[in-house]
């Protein structure tokens, strides 16, 4: 059977649009082929948070923050999403810290010793420290 030289083109199309899609999502950092948790975090204030900030565990990234919006009570919601080999308690605090002298803020999760894991779509509780600027004054 002879395969058309339109059919061969078209295959080729498809293949790079696919991989055209793909290289994308691995260059602005998303997770392809792995299954990720969305977990929530309100703040009252997050000065300096902003979306691909690092969600760390005693200093080594877990995850990364992909989405910040004000809800109609003042308050902000943070969405992060948690690499799914990592199991976090229903009792964690999501702390948000200042990582460094110039005011770069990440998510740090002080894990809580539940037996129950957080799902998707669930709501940590959320603390905010102070940075070093907001300490001295």
């Amino acid at each position: 059977m002879k395969i058309k030289n339109e059919t061969k083109v078209g295959v080729l199309a498809a293949a790079a649009i696919a991989l055209l899609i793909i290289g994308y999502n691995f260059l602005k950092g998303n997770s392809i082929f792995s299954r990720e948790t969305v977990l929530y975090a309100k703040y009252t204030q997050v000065h300096g948070l902003t979306v691909s900030k690092p969600v760390l565990v005693k200093g080594f990234q877990i995850g990364k923050v992909v989405k910040l919006e004000i809800q109609p009570d003042v308050t902000n919601m943070v969405t992060v999403k948690i690499k799914s080999e990592y199991a976090i308690p229903k009792n964690t605090i999501a702390r948000l810290e200042s990582t460094d002298l110039l005011g770069g803020k990440a998510i740090v999760m002080v894990l809580g010793n539940s037996t129950e894991i957080a799902e998707d779509g669930y709501v940590l509780n959320a603390n905010v420290e102070k940075s070093l600027m907001e300490s001295v004054q």
